[in-house]
């Protein structure tokens, strides 16, 4: 039996649909988080526009294929932008939580030059460490990507996938205008850094990067450095004493110094 959508007001059905929209990542791995809203979305240009806002809240791009379809999702849009089309959405108005995971390039190299810290410039961008064009697959098209990751308030990135991030963050200092009203930028106030937390030079040797870290009020941490054998001393220490050791790694490895407006850390 069909549901009466019909006896019910207007704000009523689109905060249905809002609801429905909602992606669900308790399917993952084998479903598709997305399926709801995708469904929605094929119903009508009306159902499309009240599932977006729900459908593009959590971007979460796990694979490297995911990427990859993600930025062609964003080509798309660009070119019905550019044809005025009906169906256009600019995903940097509603994507606010973005998560990428293990994008398999090599990590840059840090710099072997100074350069200076918090200069917006529109001149040329030097042969910095996170080079726009270095290292990266040429199916990324960073001008496409950069104003939605770095747009989103929470951002979540795989260390392997550094590269990305550095070359997001150089072009958008680099293209960054005079007629900008932003301090910065992007707009990222939640950072989340998974994996192997071992190489920061290639972001804090950079002006760009350096200017992000400096900017970013909450830090979370997923280290794969924290060992089973770690957890369990830690629950005991807890039990016994109230309180649990800070492991080393958070000691030694982090450039604290880096982070000039942390408010918040999560480990």
């Amino acid at each position: 039996v069909a549901f009466p959508f019909s006896r019910l007001s207007i704000e009523l059905v689109l905060r249905v649909i809002h609801f429905a929209a909602v992606s669900d990542f308790s399917l993952e791995p084998e479903g598709n988080p997305y399926a709801s809203a995708l469904a929605l979305c094929l119903v009508s240009n009306a159902v499309r526009r009240a599932a977006i806002p729900s459908f593009l809240y959590t971007v979460v791009l796990s694979r490297e294929d995911s990427l990859a379809k993600f930025v062609h999702a964003l080509r798309i849009q660009r070119d019905h932008a550019s044809r005025s089309h009906p169906l256009f959405v600019d995903y940097t108005k509603y994507v606010r939580r973005i998560w990428i995971g293990e994008y398999m390039v090599a990590p840059p190299p840090a710099p072997t030059h100074a350069e200076p810290r918090f200069a917006f410039s529109a001149a040329s961008p030097s042969s910095s460490a996170c080079s726009l064009h270095a290292q990266i697959d040429s199916d990324i098209d960073i001008s496409i990507i950069a104003p939605v990751l770095l747009g989103a308030p929470s951002l979540g990135i795989d260390f392997r996938s550094i590269t990305l991030l550095c070359n997001c963050l150089e072009w958008a200092w680099w293209n960054q205008t005079a007629a900008d009203t932003m301090d910065v930028p992007w707009c990222t106030t939640t950072l989340t850094l998974s994996g192997d937390l071992s190489r920061w030079r290639p972001l804090t040797s950079t002006p760009e990067g350096a200017a992000f870290f400096a900017h970013i009020p909450s830090l979370v941490l997923l280290s794969t450095s924290i060992r089973s054998p770690d957890i369990q001393q830690r629950d005991a220490q807890y039990i016994s004493y109230n309180t649990c050791k800070i492991p080393d790694w958070v000691c030694n490895d982090i450039p604290w110094p880096s982070f000039h407006n942390l408010r918040n850390m999560t480990i």
